[in-house]
C-alpha cells in the first residue's frame, strides 16, 4: 500500500519512463532523481553527490557513467583561457549536463 502526503506543493515531477528505465541501476536512478529535483542551472558537484548519497567517489562515478552511457548525462570539458581570451590548451574542469529523457547526440 502506498500512502501519499496530501501536501504536494514541494514535489518534483519526473517521467515514469525515466523511473522505469531498467537499463539503469537503482543507484543511478536515485542520483538522476536527486539531480532532476534541483533547479535549472544548478551545478553538479561530485562532492555533493557523495555527501548526500552517503557513498564514496567510486560509487558516484560508477552511477554517473551509467547515466552517460544511457543518454541521461553528458560530460563536457571546459577549456582554460589566457588573459587574451584564447584557449591555453589546458582544462578548467568538466561541465555535467543532465537530461530528463535520454539524448543520443552530443550537445
Amino acid at each position: 500500500m502506498i500512502l501519499r502526503n496530501p501536501d504536494r506543493s514541494s514535489y518534483t515531477k519526473i517521467s515514469n519512463s525515466t523511473l522505469d528505465d531498467s537499463r539503469l541501476s537503482f543507484g543511478a536512478r536515485g542520483i538522476l532523481c536527486y539531480l532532476l529535483s534541483k533547479p535549472d542551472g544548478w551545478q553538479v558537484r561530485y562532492f555533493d553527490l557523495k555527501k548526500n548519497g552517503n557513498c564514496g567517489e567510486h560509487v558516484v562515478r560508477k552511477y554517473m557513467r551509467e547515466l552517460v552511457q544511457h543518454g541521461y548525462a553528458q560530460m563536457k570539458k571546459r577549456p582554460k583561457y589566457n588573459e587574451d581570451g584564447n584557449p591555453n590548451g589546458q582544462w578548467d574542469g568538466t561541465e555535467v549536463l543532465i537530461f530528463e529523457t535520454p539524448v543520443s547526440v552530443p550537445i
